[in-house]
């Protein structure tokens, strides 16, 4: 059996350098150690097996940290996972998010 790697899974955004995003709902989704998906509060876009990537449309207010979050999403950041909790660094760039969780109500 092969374990996937740790920084697989969805992931919630709560900082950008150092400014809370927490209800923004920027995530992204980690397969392999990669980012493979994310979501900017209003748009889900995704990559393919055939490295095609996939979005949905829907005209969105822009958000003062999109620009960063883009950054973060796209590009190749460095990941460090600590139980429930991940940092993404890009050069002069930190981004704080935590493992999304099933919660039974």
């Amino acid at each position: 059996m092969i374990a996937a790697p740790q920084e697989d899974g969805l992931w919630r955004f709560e900082r950008i350098d150092g400014r809370d995003v927490s209800g923004v709902g920027y995530s992204v989704r980690v397969h392999w150690g990669e980012v493979s998906g994310w979501y900017n509060g209003c748009n889900y876009c995704g990559t393919s097996g055939e490295g095609m990537t996939i979005c949905t449309l829907q005209a969105c207010v822009e958000q003062p940290s999109d620009r960063l979050y883009f950054r973060f999403s796209r590009e190749s950041p460095q990941m460090r996972v600590d139980g429930d909790r991940m940092v993404l660094t890009l050069p002069g760039h930190r981004a704080e998010l935590v493992r999304f969780t099933e919660r039974v109500i």
